[in-house]
């Protein structure tokens, strides 16, 4: 017996014919006369055990008729059901949705790609997106949908197309090679061009490389080189009256008793030492320093002794020696020539490491600088990497920027791969774009900003005045001697410069 028999029985012996199952008679005739067998299926009996376990099943008196076909996500034919009767009852069709009156863009095939980029993040909150403020992938984004890179309906979504950068910067932080994971649109071949025509100046969009569809920039990104910018005048020696067990002091006659903390009541903190205000006769004599060779041969040897993995919880906040994670590995800590710009003489220092701690390059650099100032031996650094806490200067976060993201192990798997589209993952075709995107946007807004607001003589500035924080552990032997730690910081607690760490808002590395 065919399905189409056993339907006409099941209707005239099981069913009374009422104006709704002739109607639901019509629709399931005319969709066999279509398809025959294949168009039709049938609800067929079952015990009334099976009816007593829910209404999961389908009942006699339940009739489905496959719908007309459609296209899926995947471009192929599927049917979709529709259902006529369900327990007896008549249950309206499936129909398709009223639109709502936009048209839907038409969805293009993506690829996979790591987007290579840079910017200059002065005036935006950061890299990361956020609705209720200006940061780069905001306009990222927008360039993005803009540029027909990415469809308009998946503009602000960044989970639709697999967004991940490889390192977060935050406010007004620069980066030279940011490195972006995403699936894009790529068959027009000005693609890279509409983005940039689409985005401020300050931020440019190299190239994109196809990648792994399982590539992502953050979990591949297996180290980050980073580069510091400092005026070379911070590494002038300091008052040898505000160090007194160090090197600059030996021979001097200082007295202990009047270099102790003075309790200001209005602000309900310590001050080591009142700092006059900068005058611009001031800046411009300090400016004129340049720095002799012998200076910058022990800068370098300095850097030097960060190489390795070691233990830097002096050199982040809220860290323990004895956590896991403060163990840190670096590769290279390097110091260039000094170079002019605007009369004003500068260094560029660029580390570069697997991952690094919140504050972790600053207080590196801080620590390097103020060694140089006091002439404390080199010692100082190893011992800091041992179980005793140690509040370590920290630098200003003007100079600091991404100088590019390393995905190593990820290009290594590619050699030797030739049947295929996927490059490495690097910098070494833009390497003109990138340094003229420094000079113009990043390195100019440094000196600049260092120029208007003179950030890193205040910085030395506030150092000095808080000295009583570092002199007793910046000493000529490099020993730290917690004997020495004045009464008023245990009294304290924790110093000044501490507190304010924990307070303010900062660049968080990786």
């Amino acid at each position: 017996m065919s399905e189409l028999e056993s339907l006409e029985e099941i209707k005239t012996k099981t069913l009374p014919i009422n104006p709704e199952e002739k109607e639901a008679k019509g629709l399931l005739e005319e969709e066999g006369k279509k398809n025959k067998e294949e168009n039709l299926i049938l609800g067929k009996n079952i015990s009334n055990e099976s009816l007593k376990k829910g209404n999961d099943v389908k009942k006699k008196n339940d009739f489905f008729v496959k719908g007309k076909k459609r296209k899926n996500k995947d471009n192929e034919d599927v049917e979709t059901k529709k259902k006529i009767k369900y327990n007896g009852q008549k249950v309206k069709e499936w129909t398709k949705r009223e639109s709502d009156g936009e048209e839907k863009e038409e969805k293009k095939p993506k690829k996979k790609v790591a987007l290579l980029m840079g910017y200059c993040g002065t005036g935006y909150q950061g890299m990361q997106i956020n609705p209720n403020a200006e940061s780069i992938e905001n306009e990222l984004h927008k360039a993005l949908a803009a540029s027909g890179a990415v469809s308009k309906d998946n503009a602000m979504a960044p989970h639709k197309i697999g967004f991940m950068r490889a390192a977060r910067t935050d406010k007004g932080v620069h980066a030279a090679g940011q490195v972006c994971s995403l699936k894009m649109i790529v068959e027009d071949e000005d693609v890279i061009k509409k983005i940039n025509e689409n985005l401020p100046k300050q931020i440019r969009v190299y190239g994109y490389v196809p990648t792994t569809g399982g590539f992502h920039a953050k979990f591949q990104c297996d180290s980050r080189i980073y580069e510091y910018l400092m005026p070379t005048y911070v590494l002038q020696q300091s008052n040898p009256a505000l160090f007194p067990y160090s090197a600059i002091a030996e021979g001097l006659e200082i007295d202990l008793e009047s270099n102790q903390p003075i309790y200001n009541e209005k602000s309900g903190q310590y001050i080591f030492k009142n700092s006059s205000p900068i005058t611009a006769e001031e800046m411009i004599e300090k400016r004129k320093f340049r720095v002799s060779e012998e200076i910058l041969e022990e800068l370098r040897v300095i850097l030097k002794c960060y190489k390795g993995t070691f233990n830097f919880h002096n050199f982040t906040i809220g860290k323990a020696f004895k956590e896991k994670n403060a163990n840190r590995f670096i590769k290279s800590f390097e110091c260039s020539k000094p170079f002019i710009r605007q009369n004003s003489e500068w260094v560029s220092l660029k580390v570069h490491g697997q991952s690094f701690m919140l504050h972790q390059i600053r207080k590196m650099v801080g620590l390097a600088i103020m060694i140089i100032r006091t002439k404390t031996p080199h010692k100082i650094i190893t011992n800091l990497f041992k179980d005793v806490k140690v509040n370590t200067p920290k630098a200003p976060s003007l100079g600091l920027l991404l100088e590019q993201a390393i995905f190593e192990a990820y290009n290594n798997k590619l050699k030797g791969v030739t049947k295929s589209d996927k490059r490495p993952v690097n910098f070494e075709k833009y390497k003109e774009e990138m340094n003229t995107l420094k000079e113009e946007w990043i390195y100019s807004k440094i000196i600049n900003e260092e120029l208007e607001t003179n950030e890193f003589e205040k910085w030395i500035r506030i150092i000095e005045s808080h000295s009583m924080e570092f002199s007793w552990w910046l000493k000529k032997d490099g020993e730290i001697d917690l004997k020495l730690k004045p009464a008023s910081l245990k009294e304290m607690g924790r110093g000044l410069l501490e507190k304010e760490e924990e307070e303010e808002e900062d660049v968080e590395e990786d």
